[in-house]
């Protein structure tokens, strides 16, 4: 075989490759199944956590006995939708970046007293979804639960990512937000909610606080696709 032949056969060897690639992150119903873990929406009843009944005593902050009422009145529809919602983005997420989750159950905390929701310890606050907020907020209860939970999955990865170690000069709060954000896009894309999707921009890149709005110009310099496919590797 001519050296030129054997050119030709690599170049298109390598399209074939990268074109499988693209198509195994678009396509993600077809890869093998993946298994999603369980999630455990804990708040007990009748007086909710430990944390929301101690929360003036523990961060000065009052915690509304009517906030309390409505979330033990509603637990079930927001577990309700995250056992539909937010288990397919879980699915469609794991299936995309093709390597497991690094545990098969979770538990997370709802709150009505805690100052924002976080991944470490996993804690829901849940006062923007209350009667009692009157201010708009862009995620419903699905999306905010995959987000915290997906930082789980982002934090394994980080010691091996390529690109958590090319934006090194970053702060970290930027940099532990480039995957959890590029997922939250591709779900959101790969099911066509395509408005949730722009209030999710303009919301993230509008914010003064700089790790949803710098993460989200990351993920559109390196793409969707490119960040998804970077946390699959293995830890």
């Amino acid at each position: 075989m001519s050296a030129s032949a054997s050119r030709l056969l690599l170049a298109l060897a390598s399209t074939i490759l990268v074109g499988a690639a693209a198509t195994a992150i678009a396509s993600p119903a077809a890869a093998a199944p993946v298994a999603v873990p369980k999630i455990s929406f804990l708040y007990p009843a009748p007086h909710g956590t430990i944390f929301d009944r101690v929360c003036k005593a523990w961060i000065k902050q009052d915690t509304n006995p009517a906030d309390v009422t409505e979330l033990l009145a509603r637990k079930a529809e927001f577990e309700a939708a995250w056992a539909t919602t937010g288990r397919e983005y879980m699915r469609l997420a794991l299936a995309a970046a093709g390597r497991p989750f690094p545990y098969s159950e979770m538990q997370a905390t709802l709150s009505v007293c805690a100052p924002d929701s976080m991944a470490f310890p996993l804690i829901i606050r849940m006062n923007d979804f209350l009667a009692s907020n009157r201010e708009y907020y862009v995620h419903d209860f699905a999306l905010l639960a995959f987000h915290e939970v997906m930082h789980h999955y982002a934090q394994a990865i980080e010691a091996k990512s390529a690109i958590f170690a090319k934006y090194a000069a970053e702060p970290f709060s930027i940099r532990a937000h480039i995957h959890v954000v590029a997922f939250e896009r591709y779900v959101l894309e790969r099911t066509g909610r395509t408005e949730q999707l722009a209030k999710l921009r303009d919301y993230y890149t509008g914010r003064d606080v700089d790790h949803y709005r710098r993460a989200w110009e990351i993920v559109d310099k390196e793409t969707v696709a490119a960040v998804v496919a970077d946390a699959g590797i293995q830890p």
